[in-house]
């Protein structure tokens, strides 16, 4: 692997460590804030206008229960809020959008919630065969028009990426699944999330592509076929 271009100076980020979910960039999320420490992270995230970093957590417990210390994985994705809407009881539902990678130099344990000195990672090159990256694009089109058949509405696609980076995260955030629980599933994205080299990354993320399309295939099928059914006894 390449040695990390540290052009950047290194950052002070606050960390939202989670359990189930690996952010990428470009993916939206969506949590439920209860615990003060991260309302107090998302108030002064809203006052300095900053991101905080999403974890995927490899030791310990989201909500603190275990009674250990939280250690994430050394890389996650910064989030930027996008809407934060207050609950009666205090919860905030809060809306973030993943931006970018960063590594993790230094853990903090000096403020309520967890932070770190981080670095942001630049990507390898990792070039991809323009073979391949038409197949991710041709995949990420077919993607968007089963999911529009389904919902039996007619959508513009988006505009597509260009570089195999930008693919790769495209297809993590097209085939990312609103919750799953631990397991097999999530140490896969993790992996990815980690891999600097975006035409490996590109490569190993279209299994994901493919089984996500033969899967909508199989729900858009039968979503049409039971549209016919009900013409049919409407006439």
């Amino acid at each position: 692997m390449s040695p990390i271009d540290r052009t950047e100076p290194l950052v002070d980020l606050r960390l939202f460590p989670l359990a189930r979910i690996v952010l990428v960039p470009g993916m939206a999320v969506t949590l439920q804030v209860f615990e003060p420490r991260y309302r107090a992270l998302v108030a002064e995230c809203l006052e300095d206008g900053a991101p905080f970093g999403v974890v995927l957590i490899r030791e310990g417990d989201e909500v603190g229960e275990a009674g250990g210390p939280i250690v994430p994985h050394s890389i996650g994705t910064t989030a930027r809020i996008t809407s934060v809407i207050p609950g009666p009881d205090g919860r905030l539902h809060l809306e973030a959008i993943g931006e970018r990678r960063f590594r993790i130099l230094t853990l903090r344990h000096d403020r309520s919630y967890l932070s770190a000195e981080v670095e942001f990672p630049v990507e390898e090159v990792g070039s991809a065969p323009l073979s391949m990256m038409e197949q991710a694009r041709e995949g990420l089109r077919q993607l968007e028009q089963l999911r529009a058949t389904i919902r039996g509405a007619y959508e513009r696609g988006a505009e597509l990426p260009q570089t195999p980076s930008q693919l790769a995260d495209r297809i993590l955030v097209a085939t990312s699944l609103p919750v799953v629980d631990g397991g097999a599933y999530v140490a896969e994205r993790q992996r990815l999330l980690e891999d600097l080299d975006a035409g490996r990354r590109l490569r190993e993320a279209l299994p994901l592509l493919e089984r996500a399309i033969t899967g909508l295939h199989q729900q858009a099928s039968a979503v049409v076929s039971d549209r016919w059914a009900g013409l049919g006894a409407a006439n």
